[in-house]
């Protein structure tokens, strides 16, 4: 008898050096010498069951009320199902959800209600490259049609990585035109802010490669053709005119069909400018039109003698 009390005796010092404790309140603990609940665990621990195809077995997590939690799976897939009825909540401390599995396939992060397949509220989402390179790209939001076992993609939003050792980037916006054809960038917005529609590399805040149909537009100026009016403005002659054409091929001030071809044109500057060759024709036409007023009157008096 005495050997059977020592041997439990040592069996009691083994169990408590390895900071393990079978409580009379009921309580286990494992790695733990006071556990708090029925199982208490510190240290990697491992549940085993077998695998599971059907969403039956696995391992169940049950409340006293019905509602379970499952984990299982097999060598194909792992899946997690909560009750049937209920949505399956990730919460932190003070009951914030977190994550929401809504009955029905919705997610909501953030939110008890989702009402879409994803929906996240006060938070927002944030898209990561896999390496920060220049011409990377990476997808935030993409619409996809499943076409059989494909995934064809009808039009995206993605970041662009410009300059990685400037930390430069810009968005990208891509649409699909047909089943013909495959996605292709649309529209570029740059770091800088610089927009190309059609352009790859904007150099101007807007840069269209493509026609602009409009209802009106409007363009701020930082001066008018009006001074060709004021009594200081020296008009050339129109012998000066004539002689300019002929050397240069174009008028004055006007930009030639070589520059126009190369450069394109500003728009407000020339209607600026041609603003100014119509005043100066209108002084023209007046000049002449008191010359012909002034020889109608000489040819009066010489028919009246």
């Amino acid at each position: 008898m005495r050997k059977i009390i020592i041997m439990f005796a040592l069996l009691i010092l083994q169990i408590n050096f390895a900071q393990n404790n079978f409580d009379p309140s009921g309580n286990v603990g494992l790695g733990v010498l006071y556990p708090e609940v029925k199982l208490d665990v510190l240290g990697v621990g491992r549940f085993k069951v077998p695998d599971d195809q059907s969403a039956i077995g696995g391992l169940t997590i049950e409340t006293t009320n019905g509602t379970n939690l499952k984990l299982g799976g097999n060598s194909a897939y792992s899946w997690i199902q909560s009750h049937a009825a209920l949505p399956l909540y990730i919460n932190e401390l003070g009951n914030n959800t977190i994550i929401n599995l809504r009955y029905g396939g919705n997610v909501g992060i953030g939110t008890n209600n989702p009402l879409a397949k994803l929906e996240i509220d006060s938070g927002s989402i944030l898209v990561r490259n896999s390496a920060n390179i220049d011409n990377e790209s990476s997808i935030m939001i993409a619409h996809s049609i499943k076409v059989s076992n494909i995934d064809d993609f009808g039009t995206s939003i993605r970041t662009i990585t410009q300059n990685a050792g400037n930390n430069t980037y810009g968005l990208q916006f891509f649409t699909k035109e047909s089943y013909l054809h495959n996605q292709v960038e649309k529209m570029r917005i740059l770091g800088n802010g610089n927009v190309g529609i059609g352009e790859l590399n904007p150099k101007n805040k807007l840069d269209v490669k493509g026609t602009i149909h409009s209802q009106e537009v409007k363009v701020d100026m930082q001066g008018w053709s009006d001074f060709v009016f004021k009594k200081e403005y020296n008009l050339p002659t129109l012998t000066e005119v004539q002689k300019h054409i002929a050397e240069k091929g174009h008028l004055e001030n006007i930009p030639s069909e070589e520059e126009v071809l190369k450069n394109g044109i500003n728009l407000g500057e020339m209607n600026a400018k041609l603003l100014q060759k119509i005043e100066e024709m209108t002084l023209y036409i007046i000049e002449q039109n008191k010359q012909i007023i002034d020889l109608n009157k000489r040819l009066e008096k010489i028919e009246s003698k």
